[in-house]
Order: C-alpha cells, then sequence, then structure tokens
C-alpha cells in the first residue's frame, strides 16, 4: 500500500518514522522554514521547537504514545527533542565540548536513541531514559573510540573502565554530568 502525504506538490516533504497506530511523523519546508509534522490519517499537526530562533525542525521518530522525537537547529547547533502531544522538551547530551545532538527513534517505554559530537569531533550514540538519565556510546572500534577497547583481548582492568557510562539528571534548569561505572559489571565497586 502506498500513502502520499496531504502536501502540495511544491512543498518539499520527507516521512521519518511511522507508529504502531499508523500515525506518519517527518518534516516539511515551506517559506517560513522546515518543520516537523505528524500525519493522522491526512490531518497534519505541526511541530515547532519552541525556542527562540529556530528555522528548522526536523521529525525522526514516534511510539505508539504518539511522542515525537527528532532534532531543532538555531544559532547554537543542533539539539534534540521530544513533542509529547504539545508538552515540548528540549535536550543537549551534556558535557564540555558535546555538541549537534540527534534524536532519532524513541520506544514505547520512552527510552530515547540518537547520536552528538564529542568534544573530539567524533560522532558517539547516546540513550536517554525517560527521568532525564543520559548513557553514551560507541561501537568497538569505531574511529576515536578509547584505545583500552580497541584490543582484541582487553585486560580486566580495560573491560571495566570500557563499562564506564555517562548519566545525567537535569535538575532546576541545570546539566549537572557524573560519570559512573557499571557495578553490575564492576564487582570492586
Amino acid at each position: 500500500m502506498f500513502t502520499r502525504l496531504p502536501f502540495p506538490a511544491d512543498v518539499d516533504n520527507k516521512a521519518g518514522g511511522i507508529s504502531s497506530g499508523g500515525l506518519i511523523v517527518g518534516q516539511y519546508s515551506d517559506a517560513a522554514g522546515i518543520h516537523a509534522f505528524v500525519d493522522d490519517g491526512g490531518n497534519i499537526r505541526t511541530i515547532n521547537a519552541q525556542v527562540a530562533g529556530v528555522t528548522i525542525t526536523r521529525g525522526r521518530g514516534i511510539n505508539a504514545g504518539d511522542e515525537v522525537v527528532g532534532s531543532y537547529s538555531n544559532a547554537a547547533g543542533s539539539h534534540g527533542f521530544s513533542d509529547d502531544r504539545g508538552a515540548f522538551d528540549a535536550f543537549d547530551v551534556p558535557g564540555a565540548g558535546n555538541t549537534n545532538t540527534q534524536a532519532y527513534g524513541i520506544n514505547n517505554a520512552r527510552t530515547i536513541v540518537g547520536t552528538y559530537l564529542d568534544a573530539a569531533g567524533a560522532t558517539r550514540g547516546f540513550l536517554r531514559d525517560p527521568r532525564g538519565f543520559f548513557m553514551a556510546f560507541s561501537p568497538p572500534r569505531s574511529p576515536g573510540h578509547p584505545p583500552c577497547c580497541s584490543s582484541p583481548r582487553p585486560s580486566p582492568a580495560s573491560r571495566r573502565e570500557r563499562a564506564t557510562d555517562v548519566r545525567h539528571r537535569r535538575s532546576r534548569g541545570a546539566w549537572p554530568l557524573a560519570l559512573t561505572r557499571d557495578p553490575r559489571r564492576d564487582p570492586s565497586l
């Protein structure tokens, strides 16, 4: 089955995801910029980042609860967002030098996945849980991955270091960052 999105022929549009209920999320452009949208059987709901100076908002993923994730851009760069039927939440992966947060997917438990650039300019993955905690990761042997993880048989000490994850909790509008090791994998903690 083929579904045509209900936009005029001269409007550039792209679908980015579909929910289990058939809602389509994506982006379209017009003279004012690029906007995220949700298509509910031909009824379009536009999502624009509720942040000053934004001209680009992209919808990329949607869950069964119709919560949309994506990214928006302004003079400060790209940032992630979630939109739960009008309740807009903007976020960035915390940490000095981290930029270009892009949210690509959300599951029914409201866990968001995406990418960001670290301080060295390497692309990394992130997972953001519903409480606002982040875990940053990159595949072993990816460019810029810590040397401890690139050997075929890392030592026990380097395996403990590799278990380090980045967790973050939003607190009074601030973005404190704590680096923690996973105690399930590191018995010395």
